[in-house]
């Protein structure tokens, strides 16, 4: 993980526990390094796949080489012998999802690498921090240059 991504792990979560809530931004950055930032917050999978498809847009109007994304996940966590492709139930469906904060970056030409911060809220609505976990992420619906190539 770049000395950025932590950063950005590090900025991301102190906004989780401030505000409750991590609306979905990607910070990009061109081949001369400037920096361009993007919020898109998605209420739903109509607005998820509008997303996608302005961020596209947006890096390929802007040349951005390298991008961060930032936003709060549901993960259904299963062990190797649960595991049932024919049976898998999405996160939004999973009663025993856990709530977690990503900071994914996409550099052209290499896997996404994922840093995933897991979270849970109290009955207050404090934010409570858990386990971390990094990842190289094969595919990823956010990946741009997955669909270009």
């Amino acid at each position: 993980m770049s000395n950025l991504q932590k950063g950005l792990v590090d900025v991301a979560k102190i906004i989780l526990e401030t505000t409750k809530k991590h609306s979905p931004q990607l910070i990009g950055y061109d081949k001369n390094n400037k920096c361009f930032i993007m919020c898109f917050p998605f209420f739903n999978d109509k607005d998820k796949e509008l997303m996608r498809i302005k961020i596209k847009q947006f890096i390929i109007e802007k040349n951005i080489i390298k991008y961060y994304l930032i936003m709060e996940t549901w993960i259904s966590v299963k062990n190797k012998d649960e595991l049932d492709m024919k049976n898998l139930v999405l996160p939004r469906y999973d009663k025993n999802r856990k709530e977690g904060l990503v900071v994914t970056e996409f550099d052209k030409g290499k896997n996404p690498k994922s840093k995933i911060i897991y979270f849970h809220r109290t009955e207050s609505n404090a934010i409570v921090f858990g386990k971390e976990s990094e990842f190289n992420e094969g595919k990823s619906i956010w990946n741009v240059w997955g669909e270009m190539d």
